[in-house]
């Protein structure tokens, strides 16, 4: 997490808030969108100094939601990331596929190597929301997919549940 967006965080005040702001940061090598989005006027200071806290552990959670991710789609009773991967092979052709993964694997098939493959595009915080906290959302590629699997936890990071949205 850059300083400088934890410099935002801390120049907000909690007297007068607009209902929405967009960061920008490099995050892992890549740039990501963090949005903070507010019910209401005001909010306790505590709740931004949790946001400033959780900010600066996202690459922790980042590693535990792609934890998260690959356990999705090994347990046959969970669907989204499976599904996820099966509307990416269908939309997009082997060529741009193999920019992702090797076709010519004999060990890993294609929705093996593509479940290594999701990566983080944005964190959404909804500070006056106790269950939705934050919100990750991953994807493969924003540019051959529409699709991102969204994963929604509370103040500590617990995941609530994970979805598949368009």
């Amino acid at each position: 997490m850059s300083a400088h967006s934890l410099s935002v965080i801390e120049q907000l005040d909690p007297h007068s808030l607009d209902d929405h702001y967009d960061l920008d940061f490099e995050f892992a090598d890549q740039r990501i969108t963090v949005d903070l989005n507010f019910d209401h006027k005001t909010i306790d200071p505590k709740r931004l100094e949790m946001v400033k806290n959780f900010m600066t552990q996202i690459e922790a959670f980042d590693k535990i939601n792609k934890d998260r991710i690959k356990q999705d789609y090994a347990d046959d009773t969970c669907d989204t990331v499976d599904i996820y991967i099966q509307y990416f092979i269908e939309d997009n052709d082997k060529g741009d596929i193999g920019k992702y993964v090797n076709l010519e694997s004999k060990e890993l098939n294609i929705k093996q190597q593509l479940v290594d493959k999701f990566r983080l595009v944005r964190v959404g915080f909804y500070p006056n929301n106790i269950t939705h906290f934050a919100t990750f959302d991953y994807t493969i590629s924003i540019e051959l997919s529409d699709d991102i699997v969204v994963i929604f936890t509370n103040q500590i990071g617990d995941m609530d549940y994970m979805t598949l949205e368009s």
